[in-house]
This record gives structure tokens, sequence and C-alpha cells, in this order.
């Protein structure tokens, strides 16, 4: 099994698994760099504002990240485990079940934010997938 923990410059690391060997594929689940969700923070504002919500596209990168090279969400892959960083000084963990419509809080301080603030938070995620 190959694996590789890559340390960050703000003292966390990532584990990611190789090409070669992904332990999980067999379970339809991916693990997403912290991207994803920093470019779903960054398109809601123009969503929120949009008036028919149905015409706001994908941008070309985040395309290509949802079909991906050899996998494609929804018909692939049902769970996502991916990095959100909250107001730039919390990080938490998601679980987003894609099959039943399901986003997962995996929050080690759940008393640093009140339900409101965690609702405002996650607003990105749950609204635009």
């Amino acid at each position: 099994m190959l694996l590789f923990y890559a340390p960050t410059h703000r003292g966390f690391g990532v584990l990611r698994f190789s090409e070669a060997y992904n332990p999980l594929a067999n379970q339809h689940t991916a693990f997403v760099d912290p991207w994803f969700t920093s470019h779903l923070q960054a398109k809601f504002r123009a969503f929120n504002a949009a008036k028919v919500k149905s015409r706001v596209r994908w941008s070309e990168d985040m395309q290509r990240f949802i079909k991906g090279s050899k996998t494609e969400w929804f018909k692939d892959i049902d769970t996502i485990y991916a990095l959100m960083r909250w107001n730039d000084c919390h990080w938490v963990g998601l679980s987003i079940n894609l099959g039943i419509w399901s986003v997962e809080i995996l929050d080690p301080n759940t008393d640093l934010y009140d339900d409101a603030k965690v609702k405002r938070c996650i607003e990105p995620v749950v609204n635009l997938l």
C-alpha cells in the first residue's frame, strides 16, 4: 500500500493515496483537494445574487474537477471527503454523501460556532451541490 502524508505550512497534513493504489476506490469514495470547497465559497455570492439559479454554470475548472480523469461524481463516486476552512481560521472535515444529498460536518471543536454560524458556513456546499 502506498500512502503519502504531506505536511502543510499550517501544521497539519494531507493523507494521499497513490494513483496505483486507492483502497477506497471499491467503496465509491473520494478525497478531494481543499480547492473544491474554497471554489464553492468563492462562487456562493454570485449564486445567491442570481435570480434564476439554474442559469448559474460551473466553471471549466470545476467541471474538470467533478468529471475527473478516471472517475465521475454521481456515477462512480458516492461519498466525497473534503476539508473546508471557515472564516479563514477554522478547518473542518466534510463527508458529502451524493446519493442521499447529505453533508456531515466533522468538527473536533464543536463549541467554536453556534448552530446559526455553522449553517452560514456550510451554505455554499449545501446550496451549490
